[in-house]
């Protein structure tokens, strides 16, 4: 069977100036769609345009001005060696009291039927919440253009170049999260229960809400946190004892594992959201980066920006780290333009060649002065992404910040056992679901009649 894009017309591959009546003529192509077309089509998919073309419906174009359009763009597409398989379309008139408003998963599904498409191996490509549900409904695979932080796309990307990235190489990413048993502050802290669970399988789980993380694995050099992570069905890998940085101790870890992409995750974050994890993969893809990390506006999360033990950030106009700092940069001046600091979170996305690199690489001057090892990779030349995040995360730093964690479960419904208390019996207390412990509550679309019947296969998940 083949494998297809279906393409949102419309915002996806041609300017959006509504709906035309003017029979092709203007017709523009986004810039790179030419080319983005060309390698998917390269690479063996069938491209289906999709256009739900309510303004028939409604009577603000015609049938003939919609089929001159899609003429039109099949001449510009032929300058990219690009030859559509289909055009999709509403063929509905104003007598029809036309209600398709949004792409349908029935022009998808006829589309498989007449060109022989598997669906699970397709993607259905849009710039619309409701091209998203439409594909998903019909049973592909998502990339959704532009940012939305609670949409359900399986990628985002900021234009079809890169959603083309992210479609022709998808990595097998994995996941290692270093857990020392010693600490300064807060010995065991891997092990230190919350709400009846070691800290370290809350962070197991929050990993293995993310859809693009295959595998999830603990790098540690203890055998008491090993056995904790064994129990509870995770997978944990026993590293030497003498490794200066995390980053060290994961990649002794994952030498004999699978992984294009490699997420260095915080063992002391148990609300992290799986979909922050996941919004990092898509901008590594799209953008193609060797490196990536994320941060937060200090206006969005309750901390002094003058605290040394946080991390700062400043970045480009790409989006691009620029530097760390525990000071507070950028240090405004006396009638300087006011600028929100940033707070660096402890997560990274490496391309596994750069983190191979980077453990070779010498400690460098700036990271041995501050104590911030991505400093290493800035001294080295090395782009470091910075992905903003939408809400603050709380790490466990001390012991008194179990109960602060344990409040917020309570605040989201999460019932929190503490030793002092007698369970209460079966049936008194509505156990909490998985999905009550989601942070990133994704939307879930019922799928068409006919696509039910198929495994829609994720491009991601976790391995416990």
């Amino acid at each position: 069977m083949n494998r297809a894009v279906f393409l949102d017309r419309d915002g996806t591959v041609i300017v959006d100036r509504g709906y035309l009546a003017d029979h092709g003529q203007g017709v523009e192509l986004l810039p790179g769609a030419g080319e983005a077309l060309a390698r998917l089509s390269k690479a063996g998919f069938q491209l289906v345009i999709i256009s739900n073309q309510s303004g028939v419906g409604r009577g603000l174009c015609d049938q003939t001005a919609v089929t001159a359009q899609n003429r039109r763009l099949r001449e510009l597409l032929a300058e990219f060696q690009v030859e559509p398989a289909a055009e999709k379309f509403c063929p509905h008139t104003p007598e029809d009291k036309c209600r398709c408003r949004k792409p349908s998963p029935e022009m998808l599904l006829q589309a498989a039927r007449e060109l022989d498409i598997d669906l699970t191996r397709s993607y259905m490509v849009g710039d619309k919440e409701s091209d998203v549900e439409a594909g998903q409904r019909a049973g592909c695979r998502t990339v959704l253009l532009g940012q939305n932080h609670d949409s359900a796309a399986d990628w985002q990307a900021a234009d079809l170049t890169r959603a083309t990235n992210c479609i022709l190489a998808p990595p097998y990413t994995t996941a290692v999260i270093p857990a020392r048993y010693a600490s300064t502050r807060f010995p065991g802290k891997p092990l230190a229960r919350i709400a009846g669970k070691p800290m370290i399988q809350w962070v197991c789980e929050r990993v293995g809400e993310s859809r693009l993380v295959q595998e999830t694995l603990v790098a540690t050099d203890d055998r008491r946190i090993a056995e904790a992570v064994r129990a509870f069905g995770g997978q944990a890998v026993i590293t030497k004892t003498e490794h200066q940085t995390g980053t060290d101790r994961i990649a002794e870890a994952i030498q004999e594992r699978r992984g294009d992409l490699i997420l260095n995750v915080q063992g002391d974050e148990p609300m992290l959201r799986g979909a922050s994890l996941d919004r990092l993969v898509q901008q590594m893809v799209a953008r193609q980066s060797d490196m990536g990390t994320i941060a937060i506006p200090f206006d969005k999360c309750n901390e002094n920006p003058e605290d040394p033990n946080l991390v700062k950030v400043v970045i480009d106009a790409n989006g691009y780290a620029l530097y760390f700092s525990r000071s507070l940069i950028p240090r405004r001046r006396e009638g300087g333009d006011k600028i929100t600091p940033l707070l660096h979170w402890g997560v990274y996305a490496y391309r596994r060649k750069l983190l191979e690199k980077f453990v070779k690489w010498p400690q460098s001057r700036l990271e041995r002065c501050e104590m911030l090892e991505q400093l290493r990779a800035l001294e080295n030349g090395v782009r470091i992404m910075v992905l903003l995040a939408e809400h603050p995360v709380i790490g466990v730093d001390r012991p008194e910040d179990v109960q602060k964690i344990e409040r917020m479960l309570e605040s989201r419904g999460i019932t929190v056992r503490r030793k002092h208390e007698v369970p209460k019996r079966e049936g008194s207390t509505k156990h909490p679901s998985t999905q009550d412990r989601r942070n990133d509550e994704t939307p879930k679309y019922p799928r068409s009649k006919e696509a039910r019947n198929t495994q829609v296969p994720k491009i991601g998940g976790s391995t416990k």
